[in-house]
């Protein structure tokens, strides 16, 4: 059961709060120390219009999401503003089968616009589980502002500052959702924490997401409808297909091999004039090739008079990993100043991959790019972070099973390690909150 708390300027009330709004509708079940810390989420300070915000609070190991419409409701006898704050209280255990926060918070229907009544307990919420998810992938609502569906995925990292304005609140919600179901597992986009309209009283840290009114230096404005371009990413093709590949789809986790050892995929197309002369000089190689061999098998099985003095030189060998043309960095090398932004993203990102964090930020940190784009720094700790997460949900699932296959609890104990590992680079995103999740899951895991 999700419970529900309402505020309201208004004198009436069951307690006066400290942030000048008043109780005047909770659920009876609800304990106070919970009530008090919800309390402190009712704040509106933009005149009239209405806010949507999503935060979490930790309450003696128990994690809770608070979703609150907040708005202004009219003017009393004096002529003095007033205001409500809606409360919906949601346990971490009741999230797995519903909509992402933005949609619920689009689409409840018991939102109040005011109070009337005298104050008095009411019941539990019930029924979020039959709110269905009403956006989808591609992501249309990005493409109809910003032009591109693959600037949902400008959202899909930490510490994100839009400009907007109250009146955009709905529309902050849709592009919101849009970018929420860009997470493969969609009861990871209850770990986003959002805002619609974010106060100078309010912590910064509580909030993934924050819309800033007339925020100019905000890359992303909802009101000249600017942002960036996105990144060639795996975010930004799913934000543009919607359509998963099956590791996605299945959730399966592959550990990624070497770059030497990767193929590259690459779609169809026409031949062309160069492409023409790759067929023609891999053909001309093979009968070389071939003509060799032949030559060696003649020289050893049949006899010959006089041998040759001179050896035959082998041949080069034939690069097929890099039809570019670029050199490939070794495993271990750091990037050279040739490469391009994209491979040098891609490469530190195969080693997050591959769980080698400090190898991954030592080839950005060494690049000819770090000091140019240093907001990419952040994307890849944001990917580090993401790692951390797949890392102890493998963890989790493991701890659910009643019966354990051989070699899947050493790989839950590994698991933890490399997340451990990932937890002790400074400046990884929501730090506090994964690391509280990584003790919790080390104390119930049997070494």
């Amino acid at each position: 059961m999700a419970y529900q708390l309402i505020y309201t300027s208004y004198p009436k009330s069951l307690t006066v709060g400290r942030t000048g709004f008043s109780v005047v509708a909770r659920s009876k079940a609800m304990s106070e120390r919970l009530a008090s810390a919800v309390e402190r989420c009712s704040i509106f300070d933009i005149g009239t219009g209405e806010i949507f915000s999503h935060r979490i609070l930790s309450l003696s190991g128990e994690v809770w999401h608070v979703l609150t419409r907040t708005k202004d409701s009219g003017v009393d006898y004096t002529n003095r503003n007033n205001y409500i704050a809606h409360h919906l209280v949601i346990s971490n255990s009741e999230i797995q089968n519903l909509a992402n926060p933005a949609e619920i918070l689009l689409q409840w229907n018991g939102w109040k616009d005011s109070w009337n009544c005298d104050p008095c307990y009411v019941d539990d919420v019930i029924d979020l589980d039959k709110i269905k998810t009403s956006n989808s992938l591609p992501a249309k609502n990005w493409q109809n502002i910003f032009g591109s569906p693959a600037k949902a995925s400008l959202l899909f990292k930490e510490n994100v500052v839009l400009s907007a304005q109250p009146k955009d609140a709905r529309t902050l919600l849709n592009l919101y959702s849009e970018s929420l179901l860009l997470n493969v597992n969609a009861q990871d986009a209850w770990q986003t924490t959002f805002t619609t309209s974010f106060s100078t009283s309010e912590n910064p840290n509580d909030f993934s997401w924050r819309a800033i009114p007339n925020c100019d230096n905000a890359p992303i404005n909802l009101s000249t409808r600017t942002a960036p371009t996105a990144l060639d990413s795996r975010a930004s093709q799913y934000a543009t297909t919607g359509v998963m590949n099956n590791r996605e789809r299945l959730n399966l986790q592959v550990k990624a091999p070497t770059p030497q050892m990767r193929f590259k995929v690459v779609e169809s197309k026409p031949e062309s004039s160069s492409s023409k002369l790759i067929y023609v000089a891999s053909a001309v190689v093979s009968l070389v090739a071939l003509l060799v061999v032949l030559y060696f098998i003649i020289e050893i099985f049949l006899p010959s008079e006089s041998q040759p003095t001179e050896v035959p030189q082998p041949l080069p060998k034939l690069e097929t990993s890099n039809i570019s043309g670029q050199e490939q960095p070794k495993e271990n090398q750091e990037p050279k100043a040739t490469m391009t932004l994209l491979d040098t993203i891609n490469l530190a990102r195969e080693k997050i991959q591959t769980d080698n964090y400090e190898d991954a930020l030592s080839i950005w940190d060494n690049s000819a790019y770090a000091k140019k784009e240093p907001s990419l720094r952040e994307d890849l700790l944001s990917d580090i972070g993401a790692r951390i997460d797949v890392l102890l949900r493998f963890v989790e699932n493991v701890l659910s099973l009643q019966e354990q296959k051989d070699g899947i609890y050493e790989t839950a104990i590994e698991n933890l390690s490399k997340a451990k590992r990932a937890l002790d680079i400074q400046a990884i995103p929501q730090k506090e909150k994964r690391l509280a999740k990584w003790e919790n899951l080390n104390k119930k895991i049997r070494k």
